[in-house]
């Protein structure tokens, strides 16, 4: 017999290499592995961290008084603003919100501030009702359901 460890009956040829070539049983082609995935968990906590990354990153905005280098978020609430002095509805309704939101928000902080939209200026006296809202409910763009 001769020095060979081949069987003679084994073909050699394309996707059939020679059997010392070949891996040995328990050995894997990739000893390693495949790496993991890192998983990208979108969590309420991760969305929110990435943007607030997002928005702190400076962009350039053109305004009246030229070039002005902001941070995104301030660069989508410009447009947010130019869009609502255009008289797009729903970016009108939007800012509204948000002033109605920090209203809100500004007289849980100072409740002496829920007077203060109820002054009347010329008489000093306090009206029954709060311009403010009645100003806000008034409005047909913001009554709308969003």
């Amino acid at each position: 017999m001769s020095d060979d460890k081949t069987p003679k009956d084994y073909e050699v040829g394309y996707g059939k290499p020679p059997k010392e070539h070949q891996f040995k049983p328990g050995q894997s082609p990739n000893p390693r592995g495949r790496g993991r995935k890192n998983p990208r968990v979108e969590i309420p906590s991760q969305i929110g961290k990435d943007v607030r990354e997002v928005g702190r990153v400076k962009v350039m905005v053109r305004t009246p008084n030229g070039p002005k280098s902001l941070t995104a978020s301030q660069a989508v609430i410009w447009a947010i603003y130019q869009g609502a002095i255009a008289g797009k509805i729903s970016q009108q309704r939007l800012i509204l919100q948000w002033l109605y939101q920090a209203y809100e928000e500004n007289v849980q902080r100072r409740p002496v501030l829920e007077n203060a939209d109820k002054l009347n200026l010329e008489t000093g006296e306090i009206d029954p009702g709060s311009m403010f809202e009645h100003w806000l409910l008034g409005l047909s763009v913001f009554s709308k359901k969003t």
